[in-house]
């Protein structure tokens, strides 16, 4: 295989396929056989396959050329189909991912305001209670020193 050269490969394309069937091996496969989906030399056609509709190898190959190309023209317009969906989704997952980090840097942000705001209430109730002790203890100390 290693030894093979562009013109023996050309040469095994064109040889022809010679027929297995015992008793047939001299004759050459020149015939497909609808029925059976299957190639036969001239000897099988007038033997087995005497009532079968037969084409000739070279239409039949002709007739799978345009059949596999046209599947192939429907598998290539599916895969731009699947190609522009799975670009489509992943645009919608990377956009799902920039709204998820969004909307948690704001409810961070949201959290750390609260937080300050409530820092600050909790300073001015303690310089109220503050007040409120010193008020109280010179009241007290007031009282005391007239007893």
């Amino acid at each position: 295989m290693d030894n093979l050269q562009a013109q023996d490969v050309q040469e095994l394309i064109q040889r022809p396929f010679m027929c297995s069937e015992q008793y047939h091996e001299d004759q050459p496969l020149e015939f497909y056989c609808e029925d059976c989906k299957v190639l036969v030399c001239h000897k099988c056609s007038v033997v087995s396959h005497n009532r079968h509709s037969m084409t000739d190898i070279q239409k039949a190959a002709e007739a799978q050329k345009l059949q596999m190309a046209e599947v192939v023209a429907k598998v290539k317009a599916e895969i731009l189909l699947y190609d522009h969906q799975i670009k489509k989704q992943t645009q919608l997952k990377n956009q799902n991912i920039a709204d998820i980090r969004n909307a948690e840097m704001k409810m961070t942000s949201t959290v750390e305001e609260l937080i300050r705001d409530l820092r600050e209430h909790e300073k001015k109730m303690k310089d109220k209670f503050r007040d409120t002790y010193e008020a109280e203890q010179k009241q007290h100390a007031a009282r005391l020193e007239n007893l």
